[in-house]
């Protein structure tokens, strides 16, 4: 029976699959997230552009699991920001409206150079469980469908984007801890797989030049279905392509004034202001490339439209109709599996 659970073979879609039991994998994966969009602010019902935004992420992951259990699984993910960049182009300088009792950009001075704010560094350790309380890789059960739970914590680190160093450099990301769980669940139509997954994400909270930053929360839901075009039973050779879209909604946040606003008063420089909610809607595609029993090649991008947002309460500046963002990344994962015969 134990020789069986080793080396059953896993039957589920990619976000649902658990290595075998005292096996794992390591990889070692990079991701590039660009998103742009404009700046506005309304005048007398018309939305007039103050700037032009973008922003750009370059993260490399490395990371390993093991099973230590039928379906169970222990994780480490290790991200670290190769560059952490907002660009500002064509933004105009903020000033006091008395009209509105408010900030504002839309009357300001054009700024006579871009604005570059960028950063770099560790953006703590993610920790983690997952198991499938039901399995399609469970052959003696005879389940029909796979249920991944997975949770997770990441450390806080000791740097973050929000606070600027005497020598005016920036660490990368928000700093803080944070908590996630996540359901998965995927079932087998001949060779597709389609599955759901939902996502909450509890984000912590980090100080930062004298502030205490509260970091959005975010619910994510993706769907989508991984179709299999080739398999090799004899050397485990296999490709499949993932085509999914998702909505998320990102909670409010708190964070210093300046951030991700080019100009802002004096007055509010640097204290806490709030961030409005928002959700994001995307559409994507994975290309899963295992070359052979031991190796996996991941390809994947990602389109998402980014809904309007105020930036900061003190100013009525919201991100544009025109803001979508890109994510593209690959990953290189070794597989520690059983030999085969």
């Amino acid at each position: 029976m134990l020789l069986s659970l080793l080396t059953a073979p896993v039957l589920a879609a990619d976000v649902t699959e658990v290595p075998p039991m005292l096996r794992g994998d390591i990889s070692v994966g990079y991701t590039a997230d660009l998103s742009r969009g404009s700046l506005v602010e309304p005048v007398d019902g018309t939305d007039v552009t103050v700037g032009k935004a973008t922003h750009e992420a370059h993260i490399i992951d490395v990371g390993a699991r093991f099973a230590v259990a039928p379906g169970a699984a222990l994780y480490v993910n290790i991200p670290t920001y190769a560059l952490d960049r907002w660009t500002y182009k064509e933004f105009n300088l903020a000033g006091f409206d008395p009209t509105l009792e408010l900030g504002s950009m839309a009357s300001g001075e054009l700024a006579a150079e871009d604005l570059v704010n960028s950063g770099s560094g560790a953006a703590g350790v993610w920790l983690g469980a997952q198991g499938t309380p039901f399995s399609e890789a469970f052959a003696k059960r005879g389940n029909k469908s796979t249920w991944l739970l997975d949770v997770g914590f990441r450390t806080k680190d000791s740097t973050n984007f929000y606070t600027v160093a005497a020598d005016g450099t920036r660490g990368a990301g928000n700093g803080s801890g944070a908590f996630r769980l996540t359901n998965a669940f995927s079932t087998t139509k001949g060779q597709s797989e389609p599955w759901l997954q939902a996502t909450w994400t509890r984000q912590g909270t980090t100080e930062a030049g004298g502030v205490l930053v509260d970091s959005a929360n975010q619910i994510a839901v993706r769907t989508g279905v991984e179709v299999t075009t080739f398999h090799n039973p004899v050397t485990e050779a296999r490709f499949s392509m993932d085509f999914r879209m998702g909505f998320a909604y990102n909670a409010w946040a708190d964070v210093p004034s300046g951030t991700y606003l080019p100009s802002v008063m004096t007055s509010t420089e640097g204290t806490l202001v709030t961030m409005s909610e928002y959700s994001t809607v995307s559409g994507g595609l994975g290309l899963y490339w295992r070359m052979f029993q031991y190796g996996r090649v991941d390809l994947f991008a990602d389109a998402t439209y980014i809904l309007p947002h105020r930036v900061e309460h003190p100013y009525p500046v919201y991100t544009g109709f025109d803001t979508f963002g890109v994510t593209t990344g690959a990953k290189l994962t070794a597989l520690i599996r059983p030999p085969k015969g």
